[in-house]
């Protein structure tokens, strides 16, 4: 029940920082708030003043690893290669 409560409280909070008639790519706000609400009820940690750096570290993390997914035959992660 509380991963709910906490759920709705970070939602309504995103939600009036929104202006009406205000078009906007909401992809960053929602993941964004993802990222807030996965911190909160996982480690109970509030990132809302390091949400940027967290969300970045993760991009990049994510990069990386589709990058390594793709790649046409897979190489062991100590061959220095022009991503690293």
């Amino acid at each position: 029940a509380r991963f709910g409560e906490t759920m709705v409280t970070y939602a309504d909070s995103a939600a009036r920082q929104l202006t009406p008639g205000e078009t906007r790519n909401v992809h960053p706000d929602c993941a964004r708030l993802t990222l807030l609400i996965a911190c909160k009820t996982l480690f109970d940690a509030d990132m809302d003043g390091d949400a940027g750096e967290v969300a970045t570290a993760l991009t990049h993390l994510q990069d990386a690893t589709t990058r390594r997914i793709e790649q046409k035959i897979p190489l062991p992660s100590w061959i220095p290669t022009q991503a690293k």
